[in-house]
């Protein structure tokens, strides 16, 4: 009960039914909610339980403030979410179709999805953007026009927003770690990401293009490089079978897997690491499948803040964030990547350089940047 001269403490819901994928959309819904819950009530939907602990671990938050509700299959989401009285609804959930059940909403847009009743572009695209969520709520109007605000997690998926769904989209860059270097760097080349088969709804991080490159630049062997592979593994057997592929395409050469390594075994490796490569988006031109391309890039932020120098596919996300001969170098093909890779590892002078410019690159993509910026929306809202 409130004394009479009280104010309601504000109520923000988080809504995401994709937590099985450990991703940069689950970074951001847990990083917001564990700020925003210093200082409001704030609940996290989900399809099915969560284990706290094991996501307070992996993304190094403390959730202790935050409420989980578990919507459970087969569940009216809107009626549910409404049922909690909240102030604010966030929906942080890839290809949502939920009609905000809420005065306020904020529809956090990864990358826009075909959507039953939106108007497409100018832009190409068809079916390459991927499907929408299976929760789907009954046609009887457009769902997107119930959410107030649609931010973007780049310039990248703004402007495919505004092609896809004709909406102005405020632009909020995810949330990526600092990592500090941690001294002496080794002759090591880093990629992390999801180890995800190929498929029309996902984007697939392309260790595959990385894994057979490596393989192909003895002159690296021969010099002592190695190449390490770190991410979570797509709980399918479509992508167990792609991994099993990279592991037996990798045999014989210095390629080292690490597969759902701990947060501290990661934050490890970005220190140790001299280079990082990314090839998400390759041999899919972007204009014609922008859905396939990075659409932001946590892990090339992430890494450069802990002063390892990117070697990026020149496409989606990467490309705002890597500044060409700035603050590491861009690449279109696997001649490209050996061309960039071979430069920087012969000028030890000049991957400092680079690796430092990169690191104060970074500060813009902190947590504190993202949750003052959202922070910001709700309450304007």
């Amino acid at each position: 009960m409130r004394l009479r001269g009280q104010r309601r403490r504000r109520s923000v819901g988080i809504f995401n039914l994709n937590w099985g994928a450990l991703g940069g959309g689950e970074k951001r819904s847990l990083v917001l909610a564990a700020h925003l819950g210093l200082s409001r009530r704030v609940v996290v939907f989900s399809p099915s339980p969560l284990e706290r602990q094991k996501l307070e671990g992996y993304f190094d938050v403390e959730l202790g403030n935050v409420e989980f509700n578990v919507l459970g299959p087969r569940v009216d989401d809107e009626s549910r979410i409404r049922a909690c009285n909240l102030d604010v609804l966030v929906n942080n959930s890839y290809g949502s179709e939920l009609f905000c059940p809420v005065a306020r909403g904020i529809y956090m847009c990864m990358f826009p999805h075909d959507w039953p009743g939106v108007v497409p572009g100018h832009g190409k695209g068809g079916s390459h953007f991927g499907l929408g969520s299976s929760r789907r709520s009954p046609p009887t109007g457009t769902a997107l026009d119930t959410w107030r605000v649609v931010t973007a997690n780049s310039r990248f998926t703004r402007d495919w927003i505004r092609r896809k769904w004709g909406r102005r989209a405020t632009v909020v860059y995810s949330p990526c770690d600092s990592v500090e270097s941690g001294g002496l760097k080794e002759k090591l080349i880093l990629n992390v990401g999801r180890f995800v088969a190929d498929s029309p709804r996902e984007h697939p991080k392309r260790q595959d293009v990385l894994v057979r490159a490596f393989r192909d630049m003895t002159w690296l062997h021969d010099a002592g490089w190695e190449l390490h592979l770190a991410g979570s593994v797509q709980p399918d057997a479509a992508s167990a079978d792609y991994v099993a592929g990279l592991v037996g395409t990798a045999a014989g050469f210095p390629v080292h897997f690490h597969f759902d390594a701990p947060l501290p075994s990661l934050r490890d490796l970005y220190r140790r690491a001299a280079i990082y490569w990314h090839a998400t988006g390759f041999g899919y031109p972007a204009e014609e499948f922008p859905f396939k391309q990075e659409h932001f890039g946590q892990t090339v932020v992430e890494a450069m803040s802990a002063g390892a120098v990117p070697v990026v596919y020149d496409a989606g996300g990467p490309r705002e964030t890597v500044q060409e001969g700035v603050t590491g170098y861009r690449f279109s093909d696997p001649a490209g990547l050996a061309l960039q890779t071979q430069r920087l590892v012969r000028d030890p002078e000049l991957r400092c350089r680079i690796a430092r410019a990169a690191l104060h690159a970074t500060t813009r993509f902190s947590r504190a940047a993202f949750v003052s910026r959202v922070e910001r929306l709700v309450d304007a809202v």
